[in-house]
C-alpha cells in the first residue's frame, strides 16, 4: 500500500524520497520545526519522524535559512 511505501521510504532511506534531498524534505523540515511552536506533540510512533527532523535541522543550510522569528520558535 502507499502508506507502507511511505513508512519504508523514511525508515530505509536517508531522505523522504530516497538517498537525495528533495523538495519533500524541505517541506517536512519546515513543518517539523514548527510542531513545538504550534503545541503539536506526536505520539511515540512519531519518534522516527522527530529524529529525521533533528537530522534535517542539523544541516548548516537549514540553520542558515531560518529567520530570527523562526529561530525563536525552538530552544534546541
Amino acid at each position: 500500500s502507499l502508506r507502507r511505501q511511505r513508512q519504508m521510504c523514511i525508515r530505509d532511506s536517508k531522505y523522504a524520497l530516497g538517498e537525495e534531498f528533495s523538495l519533500v524534505d524541505a517541506y517536512l523540515a519546515v513543518l517539523l520545526w514548527r510542531l513545538t511552536h504550534l503545541q503539536v506533540n506526536l505520539p511515540r510512533q512519531g519518534a522516527k519522524m522527530l529524529d529525521y527532523g533533528k537530522m534535517l535541522f542539523a544541516k548548516p543550510a537549514f540553520q542558515e535559512s531560518l529567520s530570527s522569528v523562526e529561530r525563536e520558535m525552538r530552544s534546541d
